[in-house]
């Protein structure tokens, strides 16, 4: 997916989602998506959820 699909996307989590809720920070983002194994997957967006239920209306759509 290319940087600007990510960007659409947080935008959408953002209308719908509370802001602090949503990050695209690089640093952020690594940090997050470093743990103990060998493999390391480095998210473009993290969204703090709450409820399923928000979240999943917004996959659909996109």
């Amino acid at each position: 997916m290319s940087y600007a699909k990510y960007k659409t996307l947080a935008q959408a989590f953002i209308v719908q989602l509370d802001k602090s809720r949503v990050t695209t920070d690089p640093a952020l983002c690594f940090t997050l998506g470093t743990d103990a194994s060998l493999y390391r997957l480095m998210p473009q967006l993290i969204v703090v959820k709450l409820m399923v239920l928000p979240l999943s209306c917004l996959m659909v759509e996109h």
